[in-house]
């Protein structure tokens, strides 16, 4: 019953205000401009009392009253009651009159009378007379795909009410004063990131989202307001179907490169360094683009901007805006090759995964699946499986280089040794030889086929061997400038040698020995000294017994060299610790090669030397 009354009045105060505002001169067929005011017509209607004691209460009657065209969206005295009733007010004058004001223009559209068939199917913001930062107007979000609704909220129950200085809708609500999560929940196109807020919440946020957006008395903030589309990109860029799909860590950071602590209007964007809640972003003004710390860019939608709130500003884009990616680290990036899987497997098995996803600077070889392969079938095991943990875990280390990210520019044209993490004896690391003569190559065995792959810890080389763990002759072989040395080793063996070089310096299981490698420059030396012209003009007994004054049955770095005796397996030498220098029985001095010291393999370690050591002449 009480409301076939109140829609009888209604009904009866819009035939009264038709004739009023309607009426047409049959004689000259001009319309007749309406007499009353939009103050003067809402006091004609009994619906809209209280909105006349809140416009006397605010002092507008004057500014309401005021020639020139204005849109006033007019609650009804129902609304106002349950506006009241909401806000904890009892009576109209207990609303502080600043409010109050605030409240009322955020119900009028200044210099324009706004007609529902303007608004029909259509929907966007306009600016209302209420104030906001930065001495800005409220928006006001309007949506005619059913009806007219205003903010999500208030929908318009008699249009189109002319009256001299205006036009005048009666709408079922008092329309709040906007914040951000108004303009955000009342826009089906930003459905998603509504959903990408709370979804956040539910985390560990660093800002309360929902609260935080919600609250008139918060920030004021800028936020960058991702489409509906620009999410779907984003999910599909990511290869995941949901946000939930997305840890609630991750969503968070994406939000705060969303927000900029200040209400930056579009007029006020400045090209150059934006900083938001999550860092820094880039803003050209001119082409009213952002772009973020991985160069991906995002448009401002010109047509959606400045849309602003009691606590902030929001501008549309179509882009959602990323935190600056955190590169994966050594296991995460091998994980995501193909062609690296065993290798994988092989660091599962050997428990390095967590080592080789510590924080720091490493360099890794990492042999492909058919490396592996093949070093399976050489090595004799099955599969991966087979091999025992220990050996493992020392052929993986050995294909890392810990504390420095080595790139292959450092290594073109250059050779050299540095060591791995591989053990070798007496505490020791294992030593690599590189070779950038030709590409690069480690150990005169593994080339690298892709080089400097960036990870968050290091970076890794892709090679296409597994490079076992070295020998004496590893280092021998590899080192072109030791050629000459491989030589004799192999033309002693000829004979009936004391020890069966190419054998023992080959065998890991032999030793540990001390080699004091002459080059090859120091074997040239040699062969004019012995007016010879090669080594092969010397007998395989000579040879044997030169090289025996090159071998210590023990493996001394250089740091545990003594000044005094050494004795070799061909008998004692005298060193320099000092000096850094060998001399024979003969009173021959070799210098030790200072650049070239310490190279550690698993069955000894090698010093290179200027000048070949002689048994007694």
């Amino acid at each position: 019953m009480n409301t076939l009354k109140t829609i009888s009045k209604i009904a009866s105060f819009v035939m009264i205000m038709f004739f009023m505002t309607s009426c047409n001169d049959d004689d000259d067929n001009n319309n007749m401009q309406p007499s009353l005011n939009i103050v003067q017509t809402a006091q004609t209607s009994s619906q809209l009392s209280i909105l006349v004691d809140a416009v006397v209460q605010a002092g507008l009657v004057d500014a309401l009253s005021a020639s020139g065209n204005k849109t006033v969206l007019a609650p009804t005295n129902a609304a106002f009651t349950a506006f009241l009733q909401d806000k904890g007010f009892n009576s109209l004058s207990d609303v502080p009159n600043d409010v109050l004001t605030q409240i009322l223009l955020n119900h009028v559209i200044a210099d324009t009378n706004i007609y529902s068939a303007s608004l029909v199917n259509t929907s966007g913001y306009t600016n209302t007379m209420a104030e906001g930062p930065n001495n800005s107007n409220l928006s006001l979000y309007f949506d005619g795909s059913s009806g007219v609704t205003f903010n999500g909220m208030s929908s318009v129950q008699i249009a189109d009410i002319e009256t001299s200085n205006g036009v005048v809708h009666v709408v079922d609500k008092v329309i709040d004063l906007p914040t951000i999560a108004t303009f955000a929940t009342t826009n089906s196109n930003l459905s998603i990131l509504v959903d990408a807020l709370a979804y956040a919440d539910t985390g560990n946020p660093t800002v309360p989202y929902i609260n935080t957006v919600s609250d008139g008395e918060a920030g004021p903030f800028t936020v960058f307001a991702p489409t509906n589309d620009a999410f779907a990109s984003l999910l599909a860029e990511l290869n995941v179907s949901a946000l939930t799909d997305i840890d609630t860590e991750t969503v968070d950071a994406v939000l705060l490169n969303h927000i900029v602590n200040a209400n930056v209007q579009s007029s006020m964007l400045t090209s150059g360094t934006v900083s938001t809640l999550g860092g820094d972003i880039t803003a050209d003004a001119n082409a009213f683009t952002l772009t973020d710390a991985n160069g991906r860019m995002s448009n401002i939608v010109t047509s959606l901007l400045d849309i602003q709130g009691t606590n902030g500003v929001v501008h549309v884009i179509d882009k959602v805006i990323l935190p600056e990616a955190e590169e994966p680290n050594i296991v995460e990036t091998a994980q995501s090759v193909a062609d690296l899987s065993i290798l994988v497997d092989a660091v599962v098995k050997a428990n390095l995964v967590g080592a080789l996803s510590a924080e720091g600077n490493r360099t890794v070889l990492a042999p492909t699946n058919a490396a592996f392969t093949a070093f399976l079938n050489e090595k004799g095991f099955n599969s991966l499986a087979d091999v025992p943990n220990d050996v493992l875990t020392q052929i993986l280390l050995n294909h890392v280089i810990p504390d420095a990210n080595i790139m292959s520019s450092d290594l073109a044209g250059a050779m050299g040794y540095t060591n791995t993490m591989a053990g070798g004896p007496n505490n020791s690391k294992l030593s690599i030889y590189f070779d950038g003569s030709a590409g690069v190559m480690f150990n005169g065995s593994a080339t690298v086929t892709t080089a400097d792959v960036s990870t968050s810890n290091g970076v890794v080389h892709i090679v296409d061997k597994v490079i076992d763990l070295p020998t004496i002759a590893t280092f021998a072989t590899s080192n072109a400038a030791l050629s000459i040395l491989v030589d004799a080793l192999a033309y002693a063996d000829t004979g009936t040698p004391t020890v069966p070089y190419i054998e023992t310096v080959s065998n890991p299981e032999a030793g540990p020995f001390t080699v004091f490698a002459p080059t090859n420059d120091a074997f040239a030396s040699l062969l004019t000294e012995l007016e010879v012209s090669a080594l092969t003009d010397i007998p395989t007994s000579t040879v044997n017994s030169v090289l025996l004054h090159h071998i210590v049955n023990a493996n001394v770095q250089s740091s545990q060299l003594a000044t005094g005796t050494v004795t070799t397996l061909g008998g004692d030498i005298q060193a320099d610790a000092s000096a850094f220098t060998l001399t024979d029985a003969n009173g021959r001095t070799s210098n030790i090669v200072t650049s070239l010291v310490d190279i550690q393999a698993s069955n000894g370690v090698v010093h290179v030397i200027d000048k070949v050591i002689l048994p007694p002449l």
